[in-house]
């Protein structure tokens, strides 16, 4: 915004100058009629310029966020690869304002966050503090019970599908009130009255934290 501001300033600098200029060149050729005529264009092109140049900060103010989570997300992994991401934008409370995600996907990573934010993040960007962003990264199908069972739960997201993909649910590190694999999954079971044949995928993310 900063920038914008100051390319606006200049711009405006130079334009005054010659507009100065050039009334300084006709009073000095006395010829009144077209002083009068260029200061009446010289202020509706001021007052046109300070409306646009405010309309411009507002779509600039909106456009800020979803570029600067693109331009963050992209010094980690490239924006044209097809990967899952979580987003999650939190209050000046610290208060989770939304959160949402995909963990397998055929659309670009920069496809994804532009609909998050579309869909999402934009209707409450004024409120927004802090975002941040899961990178799925290492995605696998671990259906081992002995594997499981000795699962980090504060590193691992645990990722459930039943029936072929048309049903899924999404468990992340650290949840509350969650201590074991097997307290997370039947407390997913009961929660979304799961059958027995659930594949489990867990991964690990890159977590992008961006604060405004």
């Amino acid at each position: 915004m900063n920038r914008k501001r100051s390319i606006y300033g200049w711009i405006k600098k130079r334009f005054a100058v010659f507009c100065l200029n050039w009334f300084i060149s006709l009073l000095q050729k006395q010829k009144i009629g077209q002083i009068s005529f260029l200061f009446s264009c010289f202020c509706f092109l001021q007052l046109w310029a300070d409306f646009l140049y405010f309309n411009q900060c507002f779509i600039f103010s909106l456009m800020l966020v979803i570029d600067r989570i693109k331009s963050e997300v992209s010094q980690y992994v490239a924006l044209q690869s097809k990967t899952g991401v979580f987003l999650s934008a939190f209050g000046k409370d610290g208060k989770l304002l939304l959160s949402h995600g995909v963990v397998r996907t055929n659309r670009t990573l920069e496809m994804i966050l532009q609909s998050f934010y579309t869909a999402f993040l934009q209707k409450i960007e004024a409120q927004v503090a802090t975002v941040i962003l899961d990178i799925v990264q290492d995605v696998r199908l671990q259906n081992d019970p002995n594997v499981l069972v000795k699962l980090p739960l504060d590193q691992y997201w645990l990722f459930l599908v039943q029936d072929e993909w048309l049903k899924s649910w999404v468990l992340l590190p650290n949840t509350k009130g969650i201590d074991s694999p097997q307290q997370a999954f039947s407390a997913i079971k009961q929660k979304y009255n799961l059958g027995s044949q659930v594949s489990v995928y867990i991964f690990t993310t890159k977590k992008v934290e961006i604060s405004f």
